[in-house]
């Protein structure tokens, strides 16, 4: 054999050598940190509740996060209309209603003169509902979330994954890429929308079939602890009763119709456990964090705002359903661990919203400026106003959807009349009504920027153009806003700019992220780019938060 034979062998050698080096290195350097990203989001958990109840938690449950995780503890939406929907959005997209279009739980199409659900869908159908049920799907999103930019880095090779009670609390983290569920009131079990699937997969089927809702109703709710052990008393003068239900411990949930027990299910820790429950069977038929392409699950716990909302913060019923969700998540967290091991998962927790404790238990302990705010009549008041001075011959306000009023451009277009001064003096007759600090309209939103107003800034980062009302109505701290004085269908509730509201709590857990405390100002719209960060990815098409985690690669 000749030398430049040989010299040419020993150069093909080489070049193998050196691309299966290549190779090598290029697949260890895709190699994913983690093997699972799992975002938990309970439902109204202000940010103070954690601290609150502590001494009260299993070893590892929430205290597995407090001891392994870091917690940033001065954490706020930026955003004034806190509520599920929006928060949810926030949580999956990393940017403000702003920029990501879910402004609301419902808003007011002034074209079609309809209300839209946040994420219906008439072109997609939800399994096992009446027909004449609304499909669902994330077409309302504006935005790609932190699941969607998981599945385009890995080739759409990851799975992706959400449930929730709440078919909003699942369908916005599922993004445009993932497979979302949520809870069917008329069965006791999970559905999804033909957006997802062409039919409903056999495990979900099987899970159905365990009938395991049905075992836990039968046992009731009852106190995990002696009575007490409690802070918070279990009969209030403010709690709200649902009459089947009842308002005392112990509750005998196997005494209601069944079909009924289903409907109130998320008024009681149940719904919290059936959700992990799927969370697991989730996991192991999909097989999540079973090889080296990240993951993404999303677990969105609603049960906390139902019995928030029903009972409000300060009462027995909230107290343990904090300590029942802790206790779930252990049970959750041990599973995860003997599944695919927790130091191969990176945990994120955080809520979509807080909550403001109710006006009668802030009174009753020295709160002279908690309140309601009436505003029933205020639409009839503005139609006659708009018919005497303008000489209007049909109403003005076309939807109140608080915190938005919509009013008929194309009414005033026709008059020709300004609607700026027009929404200027709506805002002046709104102003006279008791409890309202601030109205705020849409030609001052979309047209001014007031850094020293904190509450006028976060009303901006909730308004898009098309879908929010021209009035935005901002009650006084530790007001609500109702129609009527005598009835308020909540005991608690959420939805404004004031801190209460805005304030969550939000914890990372994983490998490389450091332990312990920071009380640096952050907001839920961090987690996104914090994620992503971490996995060294690029961020969702509108995230504008700032990364928490430095990356694991």
């Amino acid at each position: 054999m000749n030398h430049r034979c040989i010299m040419k062998r020993f150069s093909f050698l080489l070049a193998v050598v050196f691309t299966i080096t290549l190779n090598a290195q290029s697949n260890q350097s895709q190699k994913d940190p983690v093997k699972l990203v799992l975002q938990l989001t309970v439902d109204q958990l202000r940010g103070d509740i954690i601290n609150k109840f502590k001494d009260k938690f299993v070893d590892n449950g929430i205290n597995y996060l407090l001891r392994e995780g870091l917690f940033f503890t001065d954490a706020h939406f930026q955003h004034a209309v806190t509520k599920t929907a929006p928060g949810h959005a926030t949580l999956a997209t990393g940017t403000s209603p702003s920029s990501h279009g879910i402004i609301g739980n419902d808003w007011y199409d002034i074209n079609t003169k309809k209300s839209i659900y946040n994420s219906e869908d008439s072109n997609h159908a939800v399994f096992n509902m009446p027909k004449e049920k609304i499909g669902r799907s994330p077409k309302n999103l504006l935005a790609s979330t932190t699941a969607d930019e998981i599945a385009a880095s890995r080739n759409f090779q990851s799975k992706v994954f959400t449930v929730s009670v709440k078919d909003r609390g699942a369908i916005f983290l599922a993004g445009f890429s993932g497979k979302a569920f949520w809870y069917n009131y008329n069965e006791g079990n999970f559905t999804t929308s033909n957006y997802y699937y062409d039919e409903i997969p056999n495990w979900v089927n099987e899970w159905s079939n365990k009938k395991l809702t049905d075992k836990l109703i039968e046992e009731g709710w009852d106190l995990l602890l002696e009575r007490s052990k409690y802070i918070y008393p279990d009969e209030t003068s403010y709690e709200k009763t649902i009459e089947e239900l009842g308002n005392t411990f112990p509750y005998n949930l196997s005494k209601i119709d069944r079909k009924d027990m289903y409907d109130l299910l998320p008024y009681t820790p149940i719904g919290d456990k059936i959700t992990a429950d799927f969370a697991e069977a989730i996991i192991t038929n999909e097989g999540l964090g079973q090889d080296d392409i990240v993951d993404y699950l999303s677990i969105s716990f609603s049960c906390t705002d139902y019995i928030g909302h029903l009972f409000s913060p300060t009462t027995m019923e909230y107290e343990d359903q904090i300590l029942n969700l802790d206790r779930t998540l252990e049970k959750f967290f041990s599973f995860i661990d003997e599944k695919i091991g927790l130091d191969n998962v990176l945990i994120v927790l955080s809520a979509d919203h807080g909550v403001c404790d109710a006006p009668e238990y802030l009174l009753e302990n020295g709160f002279e400026f908690a309140g309601v705010a009436v505003v029933g009549g205020l639409i009839e008041k503005i139609n006659n106003f708009g018919k005497e001075k303008y000489n209007l011959k049909s109403n003005l306000v076309l939807k109140s959807m608080v915190p938005y009023y919509y009013l008929d451009e194309s009414l005033l277009e026709e008059n020709n009349i300004d609607i700026c001064k027009i929404e200027r003096e709506i805002r002046d007759i709104i102003l006279e009504v008791d409890g309202i600090y601030e109205v705020y309209t849409s030609c001052e939103i979309l047209n001014q920027h007031n850094p020293n107003d904190e509450i006028f800034e976060k009303v901006k980062k909730s308004f898009y153009k098309g879908r929010s009302g021209q009035i935005y109505i901002v009650p006084k701290p530790f007001y609500y806003i109702t129609s009527k004085s005598e009835y308020r269908g909540s005991a608690a509730t959420h939805g404004s700019p004031w801190n209460y509201d805005t304030y969550v709590p939000i914890i990372f857990v994983g490998p490389g992220v450091q332990k312990g405390f920071s009380n640096i100002q952050a907001s839920p719209k961090d987690i996104s780019k914090s994620i992503c960060n971490y996995l060294g990815i690029k961020s969702p098409s509108s995230a504008d938060g700032k990364a928490l985690l430095n990356s694991a690669k």
